[in-house]
């Protein structure tokens, strides 16, 4: 019995990766600052693996690699500038320039 169980919850977890919405090579991505929401913030993603992103920006001086999390919702978040209170977070459906961005950082 046990056995079909975790056959069933493994069943569940692959098909919710499948239609997983993924971070994409060559995409650049926004999110906004939780402390001043006139800052936005612009990632490009250089490279990726199944479970790593590796990101451009202006923060750094060479691409970062970034932990994908998939434990919420229909697609992958993860945590540009590390984690820490009120850091930015990372959407893959979040590959639309936000409004109001004059000054894109």
């Amino acid at each position: 019995m046990r056995l079909v169980l975790e056959q069933g919850v493994q069943d569940i977890q692959e098909k919710q990766m499948s239609e997983l919405i993924k971070f994409e090579v060559g995409q650049t991505y926004y999110t906004r600052s939780f402390g001043n929401w006139d800052v936005v913030y612009r990632f490009k993603v250089v490279k990726r693996t199944e479970k790593t992103v590796w990101l451009e920006t202006f923060h750094y001086k060479t691409p970062q690699a970034r932990r994908v999390d998939r434990s919420l919702g229909l697609a992958e978040r993860i945590s540009p500038l590390g984690r820490y209170a009120f850091s930015p977070v990372l959407d893959a459906t979040e590959d639309k320039p936000l409004k109001h961005d004059p000054r894109a950082v």
